[in-house]
């Protein structure tokens, strides 16, 4: 659950020329990949249709990967003026999770996906 939020946090402090990487480092956390000899193997489809996300530069679309899943996720994404952004994602059980701003809606959305996770893993961990 840490790195979930350490990396929730490096989100929200980010700028938007760093979201392409950070989008990557969420979906490595939240996803499995393997690696053989410091090279990248991929071998996950759900890796293949992210990539191709952030080569076109659909960082919106590529975050929304890291939604949690179930029918009972709401999402709530804003876009700002300037480009930047803020999002909500709060499984609908576990209401109260804040709107987290970021330089860029993607950003928002990364974050927001983020710390929904940790607010889940914490509420199995108390089962």
């Amino acid at each position: 659950m840490t790195g979930l939020l350490e990396l929730a946090a490096r989100c929200e402090a980010a700028i938007a020329e760093q979201q392409a990487p950070l989008l990557i480092e969420a979906f490595d956390l939240t996803n499995w990949r393997s690696r053989a000899k410091g090279r990248l193997v991929e071998h996950n489809p759900q890796w293949w249709r992210f990539d191709k996300m952030i080569r076109a530069e659909a960082f919106e679309s590529a975050a929304m990967t890291l939604v949690p899943e179930g029918h009972d996720t709401q999402v709530h994404l804003f876009f700002g003026r300037d480009g930047e952004g803020s999002a909500i994602v709060t499984p609908l059980k576990r209401i109260g999770l804040p709107r987290i701003f970021a330089a860029t809606p993607a950003l928002a959305l990364t974050a927001a996906a983020l710390r929904s996770r940790a607010a889940l893993v914490d509420k199995v961990s108390e089962i």
